[in-house]
């Protein structure tokens, strides 16, 4: 990526990973970061990394010459990040973080509840595709444990009874 003033230009880069990391550095200024786990989802790449004691996502969008082209990065203090990606004409609801005992999660977008299963790894990214590709919206987020026990409500009332 190079920057002139305020005009950011980005390069496609190889897929491996040095130049994604090289990548993700230049796009969010922040440095080192350390990769932990990547997951292909369409037509575009998840990558899942840590900066110090956050965790952050990037998502590259994958070329017909197999380079990967980043089009965006996120991170912060929760351990836990969530998003709706569109890879072609597809959206994906995409769950990843850090796995502290996780099992699953529900997921509403547009009202309807999706579930995904987390899996045991200790850096995860987990994904299901949205029916509809209209919706981009993620109303609320259950997250439970491997004892499928609930353990975190987010933007959804404790009083509200999960079907």
């Amino acid at each position: 990526m190079e920057s002139h003033g305020n005009e950011t230009k980005l390069h496609p880069i190889r897929d491996n990973e040095p130049a994604i990391k090289r990548s993700i550095e230049q796009f969010s200024n922040i440095r080192p970061i350390s990769i932990k786990n990547s997951l292909e989802i369409g037509h575009s790449k998840v990558v899942l990394f840590t900066f110090e004691n956050q965790i952050g996502e990037s998502i590259f969008d994958k070329g017909i010459n197999k380079n990967l082209l980043n089009k965006n990065v996120g991170h912060g203090t929760s351990k836990i990040r969530y998003s709706i990606i569109k890879s072609g004409d597809t959206k994906y609801v995409t769950l990843l973080g850090e796995n502290d005992n996780l099992g699953s999660a529900k997921i509403s977008v547009g009202g309807e509840i999706y579930n995904l299963s987390i899996p045991k790894d200790h850096f995860f990214i987990s994904t299901v595709k949205v029916s509809d590709s209209h919706e981009s919206l993620i109303e609320w987020v259950v997250l439970f444990d491997t004892a499928n026990k609930e353990v975190l409500r987010i933007n959804l009332p404790n009083d509200q009874v999960l079907e």
